[in-house]
């Protein structure tokens, strides 16, 4: 995580167009408030004269009627008085205006029109005169007052003084009417007048209805001219206020953004300035916008300024000018102070680091403890001296020196003087040879020497032979001196080199004096060998036994044998007296003998591969096996015998054949593999044996010389896995470490069982009873006569395989030997004579 992520983030703010806006919404807010008050009021003024206009419109249609029934009154008092022919025109006049009332009645609304109708037919109903006139003068009434709540209705409305004088003048022409138009139902309440006195009042009260009608129109009309200029103009300020309303907001908002616009554009300016500057990128800054903004301006150029001087101390820095940078004027103020710290600081810091990577590039290339050249650095010198060589038609040697007993010496005296030796060693490899000759170490006690333009394989060999001399003088190391030898591989460039790579002619050379080095120890150690045509068709032979070998095992041509692993017990060493004392004619009878006395059960077999190699014949186990060990197929062939070992132990016990365990050999290259651990449980898994039934037979020496075969060793043991010592003895494991050693057999190698004499039969009684006394079941290995069986029972071993009691054979061959589930006998076995 950087320093930029650590830091907590700042909150981002409003961008600057919304403070802006904010600031014009808000006065443009009480504007708008205001502005719709005014609406509101102007809206209410409309209202108003639009109410106005439909009191005025409904008096002119109340008046109307009104006037229709003073109308209709006047025959229908005529009707109530008259009598004779008159009365039969009077009703013919009756039922025009009637009809004429009816007509006015039409333009009235529902509930107007409702409450006068249902009056008028009280009134038409009536037959006394005086009756008439007081009901045509309650209808009369009815209308009158409604057309006087009506103008009195809208002058409570929000009217201007000249529309509501206007409806004033047509409310108090309607009352006249009123007034008017009662007077003749007035002129019957005392008693009904001749015919030819109610016909002028009739004819009077027309007359004055005309002409207040008349007026009243006129009024109405001016009324409603008042009202709708009223209500238009009304509409007009709203329409005006709402334009300007959003004209000012508008010019608000746009005026803002171009301030907006100006003041950003100025600010974003300077931000893409600072984030390019950020980034590396020093551009000039651009001074604009507001006089803040221009200040702001100002002092990040100085900013950039600075780090541009930053800049050019630092590339003088990277390019190795350390002392130019320092020589750049320094900046004014703490600024240009710390600037000048850092540029001395980055100085003494390059130069620190110069010196560490040479450092590290030395350390990397050669060895800490000898100070020699490792192998990669061997490999890449001798692949520029191949090709140097060969441009100049110039030969080149290797040396491969591989100490000898130096693992002796280092288990004896321990890792400490070991080093102190190596040490020892690499200083007089370097006095030894020529200048221009390079010297490594490739690992533990290998050492390689590199010989540019070498002249031939004999002087290679003197040369060789000054290195073992070298090397063999004693050491001395504190009080005492200690005597180390060395045998020498050398391999020398020539015809079959010729057309390789540098690359593939170093790994070639390195590989030929490596196996002359290993001829030259089995030799006799202290010896030198040259590689020669005859160990280059060792090589050869090596290449194609390994590819027939990968060809078997993919073809199905190794198999695997078992060879039994049988008790002892002391009636051994009572069998063999008695064998001695009888007449070699009785050998038959003696075995069946020694047969009833091994009645205990079968400790196990060993699996055991074995190759028969088409067009060969059989191959020997320790020369394929040590084949194998040099690349990733011993692996595989572990892999082989594991599966097919578990599986043939699983069909025996299906069979009801009573073999406990099985022991198969795993070597150290595959113990050391991380795989090692899955390997053998994807073996018992897929055979469904259980752990406890399979035990892995490895050298003392893995378990010491290799930490990580041991830890895997750990985890399968963690499984259940049993694990046997073999070979013990050959090694150099002490009788002590049984105690910690993880293992729960010890086979004790073949070498100490057949040795005779007091002093092989108390050694060999001194490892039986030291792995008895750990808890190891004891077994001896290679017993090929029943002496030794019985000096191995004597010794204290309990257990013994070798071809006294049967040799290696395949699964189905042993079947016949084996012991079923339940029986008393154990394998059945036939001394080889």
């Amino acid at each position: 995580m950087t320093q930029a992520d650590a830091a907590p983030r700042a909150a981002p703010g409003r961008p600057l167009w919304q403070v802006l806006v904010a600031l014009v919404l808000i006065p443009a807010l009480a504007a708008v408030t205001f502005a719709g008050l005014l609406v509101m009021t102007w809206q209410q003024q409309e209202r108003s004269a639009v109410a106005a206009q439909r009191a005025v419109s409904g008096v002119e249609d109340l008046s109307a009627v009104r006037r229709s029934i003073d109308a209709e009154a006047v025959p229908a008092l005529r009707l109530a008085v008259v009598t004779g022919p008159e009365r039969e025109a009077q009703e013919s006049r009756l039922a025009e205006r009637r009809a004429a009332t009816d007509d006015a009645l039409r333009r009235l609304e529902g509930a107007e029109r409702r409450s006068v109708v249902t009056q008028l037919a009280v009134a038409r109903s009536q037959t006394d005169a005086r009756h008439v006139s007081t009901a045509y003068r309650a209808a009369a009434d009815e209308l009158a007052d409604t057309a006087q709540r009506a103008t009195a209705t809208a002058l409570t409305g929000d009217l201007t003084p000249a529309t509501a004088a206007a409806v004033i003048q047509v409310q108090q022409l309607a009352l006249q009417g009123q007034v008017t138009g009662s007077q003749l139902p007035l002129l019957l309440d005392s008693a009904p007048p001749p015919v030819a006195s109610l016909s002028a009042a009739a004819a009077a009260s027309a007359d004055r209805d005309a002409a207040l009608a008349g007026q009243l129109a006129d009024a109405v009309t001016g009324a409603r001219a008042a009202a709708e200029q009223d209500a238009a103009s009304a509409r007009a300020r709203v329409s005006a206020l709402v334009q300007l309303c959003a004209a000012v907001v508008l010019a608000a908002v746009a005026g803002a953004l171009l301030v907006d616009r100006w003041i950003s554009g100025s600010a974003a300016a300077i931000t893409a300035t600072a984030g390019r500057a950020s980034r590396g990128d020093l551009a000039e800054v651009a001074e604009a916008g507001p006089r803040e903004l221009r200040t702001v301006a100002r002092a990040l150029a100085a900013v950039v300024v600075a780090l541009q001087q930053l800049q050019r101390q630092a590339r003088l820095v990277a390019d190795g000018r350390p002392e130019q940078a320092l020589a750049l004027p320094a900046l004014p103020g703490p600024l240009g102070q710390d600037l000048r710290a850092w540029a001395v600081e980055a100085v003494r810091a390059t130069q620190v680091e110069e010196q560490l990577q040479v450092q590290v590039a030395h350390l990397a290339s050669h060895d800490a403890l000898t100070g020699l050249a490792v192998r990669a650095r061997v490999l890449s010198d001798l692949e520029q001296l191949l090709e140097s060589d060969r441009a100049q038609g110039r030969r080149t040697g290797l040396l491969f020196v591989d100490l000898d007993d130096f693992a002796t010496l280092n288990d004896v005296h321990g890792t400490a003087v070991g080093d102190q030796l190596l040490a020892a060693v690499a200083a007089r490899l370097r006095a030894a040879v020529r200048e221009g000759d390079v010297v490594g170490r490739l690992g533990g006690d290998e050492f390689v020497v590199v010989v540019p333009d070498a002249p031939d394989g004999e002087a290679l060999l003197g040369q060789a032979s000054r290195i073992v001399r070298a090397v063999s003088e004693p050491v001395r190391l504190g009080d005492f001196g200690l005597v180390v030898g060395a045998s020498v591989g050398v391999a020398l460039t020539g015809g079959a080199h010729a057309k390789a790579s540098a690359g593939a002619v170093a790994r070639t050379l390195l590989a030929e004096a490596d196996t002359a080095a290993h001829r030259a120890k089995a030799a006799g150690r202290g010896r030198v060998e040259l590689f020669d045509d005859a160990l280059r068709a060792q090589l050869t032979e090596l290449a194609q036994t390994e590819q027939a070998l990968r060809t078997a095992l993919a073809l199905g041509q190794l198999r695997v044998v078992y060879q039994p692993v049988v008790p002892l017990s002391q009636d051994q060493d009572q069998d063999q007296d008695q064998d001695q004392d009888q007449d070699r004619d009785q050998d038959q009878d003696q075995d069946q003998d020694q047969d009833d006395d091994d009645g205990g059960a079968l400790l196990g077999v060993e699996a055991l591969l074995r190759w028969d190699r088409p067009g060969h014949g059989p191959v020997d186990p320790a020369a394929f096996i040590a084949v194998a060990e040099r690349s990733s197929l011993v692996r595989d062939l572990g892999c082989f015998v594991l599966a097919e070992a578990a599986l043939q132990l699983v069909r025996w016990s299906v069979r009801g054949y009573a073999v406990p365990v099985v022991s198969v050999n795993v070597s150290r290259r595959h113990l050391a593999d991380p795989r090692v651990v899955p390997d053998v449980l994807e073996a018992l898994a897929t055979a469904g044996l259980e752990p406890q039934r399979l035990q892995l037979e490895i050298t003392e020496t893995v378990l010491v010389d290799d930490p990580r075969a041991a830890a895997h060793l750990g985890a399968l043991r963690s499984h259940g896995v049993r694990v046997a010592i073999d070979d013990f003895g050959t090694g150099f494991t002490s009788v002590a470490a049984l105690a910690t050693t993880p293992a729960d057999q010890l086979k004790v190698d073949a070498g100490f069982v057949t040795a005779e004499g007091p002093a092989a039969e108390q050694l060999l009684e001194l490892m039986a009873r030291a792995g008895t006394a750990f808890g190891l079941e004891v077994v001896a290995e290679g017993v090929e006569t029943a002496e030794q069986a019985a000096r191995a029972a004597r010794a204290g071993c309990t257990g013994a395989q070798g071809w006294q009691f049967c040799p290696a054979l395949s699964a189905r061959e042993l079947e016949a030997r084996l012991p079923r589930v339940g029986a008393n006998r154990g394998v059945v076995v036939a001394p080889v004579r």
